[in-house]
């Protein structure tokens, strides 16, 4: 399979196993990985191929919130693999990058067991790697500078994206259309192919503070499904020059379409408390998580034209989302952005908000409170 522009090959293998290699200009960028599905109703061995098909795609998407642009090229060439195991495996070769997915089309409810994706470096590779301890994290993680033959050991986790250097080519690993099954993390396997992993169905979780829950025990299987499934895109990008990641879009165009009416989502700028740690000076009051402070953004918020004032961790009880500080007046703030024609959203951990999402929704809008920031958690 070739990229519209030709530059990019895909070559599919199949026998006893599936592999794949990227080149790109004829050099080889990925070499021969597998890649793999196991399902809990299928019996595995030999892939047969019922059939293949291969089509052409050039459109024009308009985002519904704008992305890096308000309207994105999607031109691809696409490959889907029909197998007798009543499974597909669907590759699409874009100018900067390429993907592949799953398509189960089955009956009733059945289990993933497992999916196998390899990546296929070469020793000597660039990685900018962002190294994990375990599969609960919060994702903010350094990157750290790695030779590819550095992350060999399967200690060496880390979660996406992953970004890769061979040959002055750089390649980005990451997924999108991550809809009820594990996220992808990546793992040495003691050679230079780096091996996708995915945490396993929780069985038994704890919560250990007012935003932590902790996975105690996990099921033997990835993900839980009822009859046909697209499982989510595997994407490689390819941008011979630094700047070319910056633009790369293929996480959205690779996305689920939007369904529903998002007319309601007004973008916008905002000022957010974090970043300047509350620290405001020459004013006549002591800055800090406080009405006057929160007045003192929204107004200036509305002098510069900023939509939205974000209020983060603090200005409640993290574990009761009906209770605000006693230094934060919510009827007087709200009142007072609403004049003002400024937006308020509030930080909320994801638990809290799990726990009283009715009530706390009710109050919000009580409030007039435009957004939520839900945070914290640490787990795909």
């Amino acid at each position: 399979l070739h990229s519209p522009d030709g530059k990019t090959a895909i070559r599919i293998s199949v026998r006893d196993s599936l592999q794949y290699s990227v080149l790109y200009h004829g050099q080889t960028l990925l070499q021969p990985a597998t890649v793999n599905v196991t399902l809990s109703d299928s019996g595995q061995g030999r892939w047969k191929v019922a059939g293949t098909k291969k089509t052409t795609v050039s459109q024009l998407l308009h985002p519904v919130v704008r992305q890096k642009f308000a309207a994105i090229p999607d031109h691809y060439e696409q490959l889907q693999i029909n197998f007798k195991n009543h499974s597909a495996l669907q590759w699409r070769a874009y100018n900067n990058g390429i993907a592949w997915r799953w398509l189960i089309n089955a009956k009733g409810s059945y289990q993933v067991l497992n999916e196998e994706a390899g990546f296929a470096l070469h020793t000597k590779d660039s990685a900018w790697y962002p190294v994990e301890e375990s599969f609960f994290s919060h994702n903010e993680r350094l990157y750290k500078h790695l030779a590819v033959e550095d992350i060999r050991e399967k200690k060496s986790l880390a979660s996406l994206p992953a970004l890769f250097k061979t040959g002055g080519i750089n390649l980005l690993i990451t997924e999108t259309a991550l809809h009820d099954y594990a996220g992808m993390w990546l793992q040495g396997n003691g050679s230079s192919t780096l091996q996708a992993v995915f945490p396993h169905y929780p069985a038994a979780k704890k919560l250990t503070s007012d935003r932590d829950e902790h996975v105690e025990s996990r099921e033997h299987f990835i993900a839980k499904k009822e009859g046909p499934a697209q499982l989510p895109w595997r994407i490689v990008m390819i941008a011979p020059e630094d700047k070319d990641l910056l633009v790369n879009e293929l996480p959205y165009q690779l996305a689920a379409p939007s369904t529903g009416d998002f007319s309601w989502v007004k973008p916008g700028k905002a000022i957010w408390d974090w970043w300047n740690y509350n620290n405001i000076y020459h004013v006549d009051f002591r800055a800090g998580i406080n009405t006057a402070t929160y007045k003192y953004y929204i107004d200036f918020a509305a002098k510069y034209g900023l939509e939205y004032v974000v209020l983060d961790e603090g200005w409640s009880d993290t574990r009761n989302l009906l209770q605000s500080v006693p230094d934060v007046d919510m009827e007087e703030l709200s009142r007072y952005a609403a004049g003002k024609k400024v937006g308020i959203i509030l930080w909320t951990t994801w638990l809290a908000l799990d726990q009283q999402l009715d009530a706390a929704m009710d109050l919000f809008a009580k409030w007039h409170i435009k957004g939520v920031k839900v945070d914290f958690m640490q787990r795909d």
